[in-house]
C-alpha cells in the first residue's frame, strides 16, 4: 500500500526523461503540478539493459511510494509514440533499440504507459503557450535534438525520427551536435586545458571574463547562430525555442546567438522568426511526456 495520502488530490502520474547523461523523473497530477521530482545518472554507455533497468527501478519505487495511474516516457531516440516502442537509439545505447515500454511496464507493473522522443515532449510542453502558431524546439544537452510543431500538431515525419537538426552537417566536416553539444563544449574547453566538468562551470568562466572560455563560447554563438539561419530559411517558422539545461540562461543565451544571426541571415526573414527560451526549462520533457500520455490515451 502507499505511503502517500492523495485525498483530495486527483490521480497522480509518474513521467521519466531519460536523457544522455541524467534521467529525470517526477510524480505529477492531472495539472502537471509535480508532487515529488528527483534525478538519477542515466549511464548510457552501459548499454540499453542497465539503462532499463534503472528505469524499472525508478517505476517500482515510485509505485511503492504513490498510487500512479500511468507511466509516461520521454526518451532518446526515434521512437514510435503511437506504441511506445524505440525504433532506433544511438550506438553508444547497445540494446536499446526495440525496447517496448508500453508491453514491458505493462507487463511488469500492469500500468498503462507511453513513449515518446524526448524533444518532440519538450516541443508538445510548449504548444500551450504558442497556440497557433509554427514553431520548431531545439534542445541543447549531451547531443542536440529538434521538434517541429505545425499548427498546434507535432511533425514527428515518415519513421518518427523528424527533427534530427543535431546530425545535418554544418562547416568542416563536422554536424551541428558534434560542434554544439555541451558535451562538445566541455571537451573543448578540457582539450585548452581549462578545469570544468560540465557546461555550467564553463559559462561561468565565460560570465567571468575567462579569455579562452569567451573564444569558445563565442564560436558557439557563431555556429548556433549558422544553424539557426539555416532552420529559419528551411521552415520560416514563427518562433524557435532553446530547451535543455541552457536555457536557464534566458535573455543573455538569446542574445548571444541574435548577434550573429542578424548578420547571417537576410532582414526579411530575420525579423519574421522570434527566438526564445523554453518554458518549464528541464522539467519540459517530463511535462510534455504526461501531455502526450493523455493524447494517447484520450484523458
Amino acid at each position: 500500500m502507499s505511503a502517500y495520502d492523495n485525498t483530495g488530490s486527483g490521480r497522480l502520474y509518474l513521467a521519466i526523461d531519460i536523457g544522455g547523461s541524467s534521467i529525470k523523473y517526477g510524480v505529477l497530477d492531472e495539472s502537471f503540478s509535480f508532487v515529488h521530482k528527483s534525478k538519477i545518472p542515466s549511464r548510457i554507455f552501459l548499454g540499453g539493459e542497465e539503462l532499463l533497468n534503472r528505469v524499472m527501478g525508478i517505476i517500482a519505487d515510485m509505485s511503492k511510494q504513490y498510487p500512479l495511474e500511468g507511466v509516461a516516457i520521454s526518451t532518446t531516440g526515434a521512437v514510435d509514440s503511437s506504441n511506445g516502442r524505440v525504433l532506433y537509439a544511438d550506438d553508444v545505447m547497445v540494446g536499446y533499440t526495440g525496447t517496448d515500454f508500453r508491453e514491458i511496464i505493462k507487463q511488469k507493473f500492469n500500468l498503462n504507459a507511453t513513449a515518446c522522443n524526448d524533444v518532440n515532449c519538450l516541443a508538445l510542453s510548449q504548444i500551450q503557450f504558442n497556440k497557433g502558431k509554427d514553431f520548431i524546439v531545439v534542445a541543447i544537452g549531451t547531443g542536440i535534438g529538434g521538434g517541429v510543431v505545425i499548427s498546434d500538431k507535432l511533425y514527428e515525419g515518415y519513421g518518427y525520427s523528424a527533427g534530427e537538426f543535431g546530425l545535418m552537417h554544418l562547416r568542416d566536416g563536422k554536424n551541428w551536435e558534434s560542434l554544439c553539444s555541451i558535451s562538445a563544449l566541455v571537451k573543448t574547453a578540457k582539450e585548452h586545458k581549462l578545469l570544468v566538468s560540465n557546461g555550467r562551470e564553463l559559462f561561468d568562466l565565460f560570465d567571468a571574463d575567462n579569455d579562452t572560455a569567451y573564444r569558445i563560447i563565442d564560436a558557439f554563438y557563431k555556429d548556433m547562430a549558422s544553424a539557426l539561419a539555416n532552420l529559419i530559411y528551411a521552415f520560416s517558422p514563427q518562433k524557435i525555442i532553446i530547451g535543455g539545461g541552457i536555457s536557464a540562461r534566458g535573455d543573455s543565451l538569446v542574445a548571444g546567438f541574435k548577434r550573429y544571426l542578424s548578420m547571417m541571415t537576410d532582414q526579411f526573414y530575420y525579423e519574421k522568426t522570434a527566438i526564445e527560451c523554453a518554458v518549464y526549462e528541464n522539467d519540459a520533457s517530463m511535462i510534455g511526456a504526461l501531455q502526450h500520455y493523455f493524447i494517447i490515451n484520450n484523458e
